[in-house]
C-alpha cells in the first residue's frame, strides 16, 4: 500500500524584471538589457500513512535570475518595440525547486 502522503502548498510567487542594465537609442532604434528575478516558495509536508505522522515538514525556495532585452525600432513617429528573456525565469524556479523537494523525499523515505 501507500506509506507516505506527500503534500505542498505555494505560499509565495515572485517576478520582477528590472531595466537597469543599461540602453542605447538612436533616432531610429532603442536597445536596452535588463535583469529577471524569480521566486517560488512552498511549504512541503510527508506524513507516515501507518502512523498518521508529519515525518518531514519544511518551508523550500527556488530563485533565479535572468536577463532580458528590450528592442525597439522608430520610424516617422511611430515605435515598435518587443521584449525576450533569455530564460523564463519562473519555470526554471519551480523546476529548480521540485527537484529540490524530490531529493528531499527520496532522502526521509529511503
Amino acid at each position: 500500500g501507500i506509506r507516505y502522503f506527500v503534500l505542498g502548498s505555494v505560499t509565495d510567487i515572485t517576478e520582477e524584471t528590472n531595466s537597469g542594465g543599461g540602453q542605447v537609442k538612436t533616432s531610429m532604434f532603442s536597445v536596452a538589457a535588463g535583469q529577471s528575478i524569480a521566486s517560488i516558495t512552498l511549504h512541503l509536508r510527508v506524513i507516515d500513512t501507518t502512523t498518521g505522522l508529519v515525518v518531514y515538514s519544511k518551508r523550500l525556495e527556488g530563485t533565479l535570475v535572468g536577463k532580458s532585452l528590450n528592442l525597439g525600432v522608430h520610424y516617422a513617429g511611430i515605435g515598435v518595440g518587443g521584449s525576450k528573456s533569455v530564460r523564463t525565469q519562473l519555470g526554471n524556479a519551480a523546476q529548480k525547486l521540485l527537484d529540490k523537494c524530490a531529493e528531499d523525499i527520496i532522502a526521509i523515505t529511503s
